[in-house]
């Protein structure tokens, strides 16, 4: 009869340590199965609130669509609802082809301002993992996003100024 020798819990706990522990590429850090950008801070990797992130599908997408706040495979932020969430102090949050969420009196800083200043999105991440995230697609996603903003930003602006004439009138 052949002894067996039980080797997979101190595999598994040496596994689990690594899977625990942010892996440093010389293109992108990895946690638990995830990629993020070089920059991106080590703290916000380790504490994400629970469905933010890693666990929101508008961040990191699903099986039919890229999330939010991916680019090529690497994640940049978070999503607009994740970044609210985090009341803007991990970044504004993305629409989509690393485009960030504009408003006026914008809650948080800029990530493009911020830990991802000077990079160059071509060189990030790779086409492979979502042929769409070209540099076309951006630039016609940003001007696209900021000229509906822009628009509905009027809009408000001419409620609210109707609005105060309206009051001032009593």
């Amino acid at each position: 009869m052949t002894d067996f020798i039980q080797e997979p819990e101190f595999k598994y706990e040496q596994e689990s340590e690594l899977y625990d522990s942010i892996m440093i590429d010389e293109k992108y850090k990895t946690y638990r199965g995830f990629k993020y950008h070089l920059n991106f801070p080590n703290g916000w990797i380790i504490n994400e609130e629970p469905f933010t992130g890693r666990e929101c599908s508008n961040c990191i997408g699903n099986d039919n669509s890229p999330g939010f706040a991916m680019w090529r495979g690497i994640i940049l932020g978070y999503c607009v609802n994740c970044a609210e969430h985090y009341n803007g102090d991990r970044g504004r949050g993305f629409y989509a082809h690393a485009v960030e969420f504009i408003r006026p009196n914008n809650v948080g800083d800029s990530v493009f301002d911020t830990y991802l200043k000077d990079i160059e999105l071509e060189n990030t991440g790779d086409i492979n993992d979502n042929l769409e995230d070209t540099m076309e697609n951006h630039l016609m996603m940003k001007e696209n996003i900021y000229e509906i903003c822009d628009e509905y930003y009027k809009f408000v602006e001419e409620i609210e100024e109707s609005q105060e004439q309206e009051y001032s009138d009593f």
